[in-house]
């Protein structure tokens, strides 16, 4: 039996499912959320919802939510100025590392796991619920460090990818279908789970992913 063994420092592992509307596939996104359960990194375990429904410009949104909901800080500030704005359509967010940081507690999974997933907890700005529909067929994937080119992680991730999905926090709640992604010719789509995950550093700092 084969076995490999990496070294490599590992900058978090977890789990990191996301939540992207658009309008149509090609059109901006009109609501992105990312959700992190993490069970090692630089300041611990923990848990860190990134909430924008005004990704164009948060700062001069007086709807919706757009907000940091974590309960533990220094990670949630570790994640947002190091990873999210590295994330593929976060990274375009004007002023996302002055989002509010914000406390939450009673974080839980529910769902069966085959048809839905919902990740829960309670904020100061009420519950907050993320839920995934119509789970697909899980795969696995690598995406590969490549310095030449900027990236200079190793990321592994057990994906599933959703037909729907629902993103609420006290009563600003959204909805939408899963628009399809391609991701290296396989089919998944804008609203997915990723199932531990891990980010494996192998030179410099983080940059662009995806």
């Amino acid at each position: 039996m084969a076995t490999r063994i990496d070294t490599a420092p590992v900058d978090w592992a977890g789990d990191n499912p996301v939540i992207e509307f658009r309008a149509s596939p090609n059109s901006s996104p009109t609501t992105l959320v990312t959700y992190f359960r993490i069970s090692t990194s630089p300041h611990g375990r923990g848990h860190v919802v990134v909430f924008l429904t005004a990704p164009e410009d948060p700062e001069a949104a007086f709807e919706g939510s757009n907000a940091v909901f974590t309960d533990n800080r220094r990670l949630a500030e570790y994640l947002l100025h190091d990873f999210v704005t590295a994330f593929r359509g976060f990274r375009d967010v004007p002023g996302i590392t002055r989002l509010p940081i914000k406390d939450a507690t009673g974080f839980r999974a529910d769902g069966d796991g085959m048809t839905t997933y919902s990740e829960l907890a309670t904020s100061e700005d009420g519950d907050i619920e993320l839920t995934w529909k119509g789970l697909g067929q899980p795969f696995w994937i690598d995406f590969m460090a490549d310095p030449d080119a900027g990236r200079v992680h190793d990321i592994h991730s057990l994906f599933v990818p959703a037909a729907s999905a629902v993103a609420r926090v006290g009563a600003v709640r959204r909805t939408g279908i899963a628009h399809p992604r391609i991701i290296d010719g396989h089919a998944s789509t804008l609203c997915f789970l990723a199932f531990g995950e891990v980010w494996i550093r192998k030179t410099g700092r983080a940059v662009p992913f995806l």
